[in-house]
């Protein structure tokens, strides 16, 4: 055996950390062509651990700002709608006199149930001033329903009632209307005495 082989075998039984516990890697000598690795699990262990990535975030942890945007728009679209529920469209509702008088409407089937309520915001009756200086006849509120602008008597509904005898009292007044030819609006014309109002609901609003 050579002299070089008896080198190489001191190597790797060599107890000092020159053998395989020792974890080094022996290049080879003058006129050799081997190459010895060594693993040592207690040596890598001992390394500080990588570095982790950061978890993945969702699309709107990385865009913030567009997330109180969007959360805005939708606070204003259900004030919007809470807005509308009680208070209805700008056209659906009006004064005369002393009366708040308000327009709605439901469609169910093939017909659209329309109401208008009466209320009396001013607590007297009998010479309430409507807005062109006349005298509110306080005995009865006449209304008339219809799908469209101008449609004739025939296509039209009316009702009547006495107006309401108390302070903030109400009465109401309905009509059911067929529903034909896609109608683009409800209107419901209110008269009380000399006083009068024209209301409409959108389609969208039924």
């Amino acid at each position: 055996m050579t002299a070089g082989g008896k080198d190489r075998r001191k190597d790797r039984d060599d107890p000092g950390g020159k053998g395989p516990s020792g974890g080094f890697l022996h290049g080879p000598g003058p006129g050799q062509s081997e190459l010895d690795f060594h693993y040592s699990r207690d040596a890598r262990l001992s390394l500080p651990t990588a570095p982790r990535r950061p978890p993945r975030q969702s699309f709107f942890r990385r865009h913030r700002g567009l997330l109180i945007i969007l959360a805005d728009i939708a606070i204003l679209v259900i004030l919007g709608f809470v807005f509308l529920f009680f208070f209805g469209p700008p056209d659906s509702t009006a004064k005369i006199g002393g009366y708040r008088v308000t327009l709605r409407a439901l469609r169910y089937g093939e017909a659209v149930f329309a109401t208008v309520s009466v209320r009396d915001e001013s607590g007297a009756r009998g010479g309430q001033a409507d807005g062109s200086g006349g005298a509110v006849d306080s005995s009865r509120v006449f209304v008339r329903f219809a799908l469209s602008r101008n449609a004739p008597d025939s296509e039209s509904f009316f009702d009547s009632a006495p107006l309401p005898g108390e302070p903030q009292s109400e009465v109401v007044l309905r009509a059911a209307l067929p529903f034909r030819n896609e109608p683009s609006r409800l209107y419901a014309e209110v008269r009380i005495g000399q006083g009068s109002a024209l209301l409409s609901l959108p389609k969208t609003a039924w």
